[in-house]
């Protein structure tokens, strides 16, 4: 792919990153240390994070000779959304989010903004974000990496958080996560199947 495009899609990851880190300065000056758990998640996201930026634009180097505009959009579209996600989540924790699995003392659980629908509104966004990456480039190769390597990790990392979250805080967060989906609000995945009542033979005196 030419030139133009990789620095166009350096630029639109520089700025929107930036914005990110002024959310997330904002965020620590106001943060309380708790005790951190499997701190070995958060090296490993990042890694891979990183990993499917740098393979997204070898692939599309190596492999892509035309960029297919309507999946670039469609990805650029996603990578907004999952960082405006990320973002929403971060402002509604405050100074309960972190970087790590880390539960605080007197945390309680945070069930405002996106929080009220979904457990891991971040992850979410999160795995919006890195589907979108490799679409943006059209690097499918990397796209299917996602799929097999940052869900499952993501995965894994949401479900030792709730782990960590229902080991402190105990019977209140059970409730929590019996009313809401980890990444997809309960209501949707709910089929109100209409019962059929039950016809009785009439009584026969």
């Amino acid at each position: 792919m030419e030139t133009k495009y990789i620095a166009i899609f350096f630029i639109i990851m520089l700025t929107f990153n930036r914005l990110r880190l002024a959310r997330l300065s904002a965020t620590f000056k106001e943060k309380k240390k708790g005790e951190i758990s499997k701190r070995w998640t958060y090296f490993l996201l990042f890694i891979l994070y990183v990993a499917i930026i740098f393979g997204s634009i070898l692939e599309n180097c190596l492999l892509v000779e035309t960029l297919n505009i309507v999946i670039s959009s469609v990805g650029l579209i996603a990578y907004v959304i999952g960082l405006v996600g990320r973002n929403k989540a971060i402002k509604t924790l405050g100074k309960y989010w972190s970087t790590h699995i880390e539960v605080r003392d007197g945390q309680h659980i945070v069930q405002e903004g996106l929080y009220k629908y979904v457990r891991h509104p971040g992850y979410l966004s999160l795995i919006i974000e890195t589907l979108s990456i490799p679409l943006m480039l059209n690097a499918y190769y990397s796209f299917l990496g996602v799929i097999f390597t940052c869900i499952p990790a993501v995965l894994i990392r949401a479900k030792f958080e709730d782990m960590e979250m229902e080991k402190k805080i105990g019977k209140k967060f059970s409730a929590y996560k019996m009313k809401t989906g980890a990444f997809i609000p309960k209501k949707l995945l709910v089929l109100k199947i209409p019962t059929l009542k039950k016809k009785h033979p009439p009584k026969t005196s």
